[in-house]
């Protein structure tokens, strides 16, 4: 803390000061800088802690805000997509495809002795072809089994 050289002491005596004094208020004066550099290092401390926090209250706040417009557009893309899946399903309804057949180009349903029957094929068995044989080797196949 505080050193003194012999020839210092005397010469504070000489002016009426007791050495023990002296001592106390260069401690004193110590102790203060020491107190004033702790408040300096707290104050900093809290105001850069104060910084960040606010700084992420307004990322925080940013981020609700993005996320709220990217609800909304996601609430409005699923129903135009709703909405043209409706008039996908009405556009091709059978009912209006027969129609527009019918109005616009003229077409008929066949007469039943113009229909022509190439083979009936529920009165034959089913056939069941034959698994082809492995190959033994290299092969992908054998990768992935």
């Amino acid at each position: 803390m505080g050193t003194y050289s012999a020839g210092c002491l005397p010469n504070l005596v000489g002016r009426g000061a007791s050495p023990s004094l002296i001592f106390r208020s260069k401690q004193n004066r110590e102790d203060k800088t020491l107190n004033e550099s702790k408040t300096w290092i707290f104050a900093a401390t809290a105001a850069a802690l104060v910084f960040v926090f606010l700084t992420e209250q307004v990322q925080a706040t940013r981020l609700g805000y993005e996320l709220g417009s990217a609800r909304t557009a996601f609430k409005s893309r699923r129903d135009r997509v709703a909405y043209l899946r409706l008039e996908l399903d009405k556009l091709q309804a059978p009912e209006r495809l027969a129609h527009l057949a019918k109005s616009r180009l003229g077409m008929r349903p066949p007469a039943p002795e113009s229909l022509i029957v190439l083979g009936n094929n529920v009165d034959r068995p089913l056939i069941i072809a034959e698994k082809p044989k492995r190959i033994v080797g290299f092969t992908l196949s054998r990768l992935i089994d």
